[in-house]
């Protein structure tokens, strides 16, 4: 079981580490491009908040990826999140569309991100995934 894990794991990074990285100003930016049709902006899939600053992770699932993530950055989602982003922590957004996974392994691969990145035990996930 152990190695079955840790393939999962390494799995994972090699995923978030072939994503889209932006930092928040730079989506933000990205974003307000497409005022009038976010729709060409929107995306299922995941994404990762990581705190630079203090190197913890928020694992996050979702059909509007981008809608999510706005959430977490104009503090309405994670309160830990918005408090550190006031304090002037350093962040990075990946952004992971879901052709990158496979449908059937959503769940899986999203408590293998919460796993994967400790987003759970020493991040900002409040469970460690949905199903």
């Amino acid at each position: 079981m152990e190695i079955r894990r840790r393939k999962a794991i390494a799995r994972a990074h090699a995923i978030v580490e072939h994503s889209r990285t932006l930092s928040p100003t730079d989506f933000l930016e990205e974003r307000n491009q497409y005022k009038g049709h976010l729709k060409d902006f929107d995306f299922p899939g995941f994404y990762l908040i990581h705190n630079k600053t203090r190197d913890k992770y928020y694992v996050g699932r979702a059909d509007h990826v981008p809608e999510r993530v706005n959430i977490n950055l104009q503090g309405r989602g994670n309160m830990d999140i918005s408090a550190h982003i006031r304090c002037g922590d350093d962040f990075e957004i990946s952004l992971i569309p879901l052709e990158s996974i496979n449908q059937s392994d959503l769940a899986r691969f999203e408590r293998t991100l919460i796993d994967a990145y400790n987003a759970y035990r020493h991040g900002y996930n409040i469970n460690r995934g949905r199903g």
